[in-house]
């Protein structure tokens, strides 16, 4: 007879997943949407793990933002897109050059 040996436990990660919170009920907890929720995780200000497509929140962050609101956006990488900025200087060059623009002291 072949016996499969048992593989442990099928419900890995079980005990963690309930300890967590999905999106939705962070979202009903917070008073917030759940695609607001699931913004957040992705741009960064929610820290969460994902099991596969299930996405958890630990109970810690969740308690954190109902006590201290969500924290802000993480900044930019770069506020001002080289190419935009070099247009600026390009145009303000050719203001100055033009006499229709005064130049700047300091």
């Amino acid at each position: 007879m072949n016996a499969k040996a048992p593989r442990g436990n099928s419900d890995e990660g079980g005990e963690f997943r309930r300890e967590c919170f999905s999106p939705q009920e962070a979202a009903n907890r917070w008073g917030f949407s759940e695609s607001a929720v699931l913004r957040w995780i992705r741009e960064g200000r929610i820290a969460a793990v994902r099991f596969g497509r299930d996405i958890r929140i630990s109970r810690r962050t969740v308690v954190e933002i109902s006590e201290k609101g969500l924290p802000p956006p993480p900044p930019l990488a770069c506020p001002t897109p080289p190419a935009a900025k070099r247009t600026y200087l390009l145009l303000r060059k050719a203001l100055l050059l033009h006499g229709q623009l005064l130049p700047q002291n300091g």
